[in-house]
């Protein structure tokens, strides 16, 4: 799976032209990176939704939030758009950094946990999807950083 960066349209721009499907959230809370297990799976991932057809992307990532979350409030930032492609069919995300600051319960959701690690893990079997979500991790920090 390959992926490219769209660095050169507005969140605005990108949610007008192109058809997003999946919304990706390196999130942090007090600095610690966050992480979620998935029912059924051992491997860890970054928070990610689908945009439902009527909703703008901030709706969609408040919504992964709060709902699979249990988060009350946090910063968010938009990174950049994206794409994905097998070199058959080809998909388009968007990239969120999310600063975490106040969390109520954990909903009872599709993840069984959240894990809030020093830094992401190193051997790519502990991962879901490292191909993609470590370099998206990556771009959000570095992003973050300027």
């Amino acid at each position: 799976m390959d992926i490219n960066y769209i660095d050169d349209c507005s969140e605005e721009q990108v949610s007008n032209v192109i058809l997003v499907k999946h919304i990706t959230v390196a999130a942090f809370r007090n600095g610690k990176y966050l992480f979620v297990k998935r029912r059924n799976n051992t491997t860890l991932e970054l928070p990610e939704t689908e945009k439902k057809q009527s909703e703008q992307p901030r709706e969609a990532v408040r919504r992964l939030l709060s709902d699979k979350l249990g988060v009350i409030s946090a910063r968010l930032e938009f990174v950049t758009a994206y794409s994905l492609t097998d070199g058959t069919e080809i998909e388009y995300g968007l990239l969120y950094y999310a600063d975490i600051d106040d969390l109520g319960p954990f909903p009872h959701t599709d993840l069984v946990s959240v894990y809030y690690l020093d830094t992401p893990p190193e051997d790519n079997a502990k991962w879901s999807f490292p191909e993609t979500q470590k370099p998206l991790l990556d771009k959000a920090v570095e992003a973050h950083k300027n």
